[in-house]
């Protein structure tokens, strides 16, 4: 009795191990979602080790101004990849959307500037990464409404996005590969 009791116990240990392992593999550690802007930009709290970029496209605040505020953040922690989605839209008035296309315009990383994008989306962008290790920041700017649609998307199944599938890049696919791909960073 007391060898039987002697072999089971290693085979549990090795069972509980596995289940703990299996968890955090598909689950990770954790999952944070918000669509309250008072929340913005708090995009370090949750995974802060895991972001895959200097998030350079984002407005460090909004401006007084800045009005028909969109805003969706969701960070999802699992044991092989962090995924990201960002999604922010803003309307601004004449003077603040001109001074935020010039802001953009000037980004620069290293020795990389931001690539001005006519031909990877359904308006102008201004892109810091595109498909980048299944990863995409960019700026959508919508002229006829000064309006500016930012994004960030690090391994987001395109079935997953929660906002409308006209602003991701053509030929988003699987886990944010683009048929086109290029970075900044």
């Amino acid at each position: 009795m007391k060898k039987k009791i002697i072999i089971i116990i290693p085979i549990l240990l090795v069972i509980i191990a596995i289940v703990i392992f299996a968890y955090f593999v598909l689950f990770g550690s954790g999952t944070y979602t918000t669509n309250n802007i008072e929340n913005y930009p708090d995009f370090t709290s949750h995974g802060e080790n895991g972001i895959k970029s200097d998030l350079l496209i984002f407005p460090k605040k909004l401006q007084k101004n800045t009005s028909n505020i969109k805003y969706y953040y969701s960070f999802s922690d699992t044991f092989l990849d962090t995924t990201y989605q960002i999604y922010l839209d803003c309307k601004y008035n004449d003077d603040e959307f001109k001074s935020e296309i010039k802001r953009l315009k000037l980004i620069k990383y290293d020795d990389g500037n931001i690539v001005f994008d006519k031909k990877n989306f359904n308006y102008d962008a201004y892109v810091a990464r595109l498909g980048y290790d299944c990863t995409s920041e960019y700026a959508l700017i919508d002229k006829a409404n000064d309006r500016i649609v930012y994004i960030y998307l690090q391994f987001a199944k395109r079935i997953d996005i929660r906002f409308d599938s006209k602003f991701l890049p053509n030929g988003y696919h699987l886990y944010g590969d683009c048929d086109s791909s290029y970075t900044l960073y």
